[in-house]
């Protein structure tokens, strides 16, 4: 970084995703080393899609700004992705991390308000993430609310007499075939499920929490509100 007589104290330095395909152990000790070696840098800019590596990166951050509490030192960005009307319309921007993301190291909180939202309002702006961002959700909370199951599909065959006549089952059922390959990279097309199914696979979700786990449900919409 400081060759060909440059100073670190004067780069702009922009670290694009330096995790890839790195184990646990390989992962923490590239953070340690890059953040032993930018601590000089004018500005260092991180990029990432992996998430225990932004937790890492965001702390790091979080505990610079609380050395320097007279002015701002950090800011946490993210793509934010949004379609409008069918889909056709897609703008993405670089804003703010949701405040969530932020907060909690996990992405349950987000994806539980973002499902919530769209489930109110049966409709959203994130065409592209709602379908997987419920499937994500639904997978988190049966690690709470099925044990022993591996799986979202699994959590919804224990509690299928119980929820049957409560919500839409079908649009569940739809939404874990669909959305099965399970991450939310390769968003450059639109979801397979539509926009409407979208909505009522997280209508369903949202009743599936509040009627396996009533009082976990309520609690998530104090710290989520």
């Amino acid at each position: 970084m400081a060759a060909e007589g440059r100073k670190l104290e004067d780069l702009v330095l922009v670290i694009d995703d330096p995790i890839s395909s790195l184990d646990t152990a390989a992962r923490t000790y590239a953070y340690s080393l890059m953040t032993r070696m930018t601590k000089k840098c004018a500005q260092v800019i991180v990029i990432t899609h992996n998430t225990s590596f932004m937790n890492m990166v965001k702390r790091e951050f979080q505990n610079l700004q609380k050395r320097n509490e007279t002015k701002k030192v950090t800011s946490l960005l993210s793509l934010d992705c949004r379609s409008f009307g069918n889909g056709d319309d897609r703008v993405t921007s670089l804003a703010p991390m949701h405040e969530l993301l932020v907060k909690y190291d996990s992405e349950y909180h987000y994806f539980f308000s973002m499902v919530q939202d769209a489930a109110q309002k049966k409709t959203t702006d994130y065409v592209f993430l709602l379908p997987n961002a419920t499937r994500k959700l639904l997978e988190m909370f049966a690690t709470f609310c099925s044990p022993g199951q591996s799986n979202f599909a699994g959590a919804l065959g224990d509690h299928h007499e119980a929820v049957k006549d409560k919500l839409d089952v079908r649009a569940l059922e739809r939404l874990v075939q669909i959305e099965s390959h399970g991450t939310l990279e390769g968003l450059g097309t639109l979801p397979d499920l539509t926009l409407e199914e979208a909505i009522r696979a997280a209508d369903a979700g949202i009743n599936f929490i509040k009627e396996v786990g009533m009082d976990h449900y309520k609690k998530m919409c104090v710290v989520c509100s």
